[in-house]
């Protein structure tokens, strides 16, 4: 077994079984001894577990002092999206805003808790939809 593993937006599209499988995967990395990084666009990712947290904001690297339900409240995710063809919108749950880029580019905005479900809607579409970017906006009034 390895002793790192690296995970970038690992649970992204997966469903709930999955997912549980992968945290699964990697309690059992670490209790072996392995360290495991990751990176996810939902701070709230297995944060009782990790020893250390960081938050990528714009192009800086900050430790988080403490990642529990207020690190989401009132953050947005906003994610860039290019559709299979021209002009096509996606079915995306509620809630999100829609900005259209070009006619085949969108930007959608949702709120933390709620971009896995905009997520996995986007890459399990047939044909999918290839994901250019995902970022966080912080909430109104919290520092970058």
């Amino acid at each position: 077994a390895p002793e790192l593993l690296v995970l970038d937006e690992a649970w992204t599209g997966l469903d709930a079984a999955a997912r549980d499988a992968l945290d699964r995967a990697v309690a059992e990395r670490t209790a072996a001894g392995g360290a495991v990084l990751f990176v996810d666009h939902d701070p709230r990712r297995l944060a009782d577990a990790a020893d250390a947290t960081y938050l990528i904001e714009g192009a800086s690297l900050r430790k988080a002092e403490g990642v529990d339900g207020s690190m989401t409240d009132g953050r947005q995710v906003v994610v860039t999206a290019t559709a299979p063809a021209d002009d096509t919108d996606p079915d995306l749950p509620q809630p999100h805003t829609l900005a259209r880029l070009d006619t085949r580019t969108v930007r959608v905005t949702a709120p933390a808790g709620h971009s896995d479900a905009v997520l996995r809607t986007l890459l399990n579409a047939r044909p999918p939809w290839h994901v250019v970017a995902v970022r966080t906006e912080p909430a109104p009034g919290e520092d970058r």
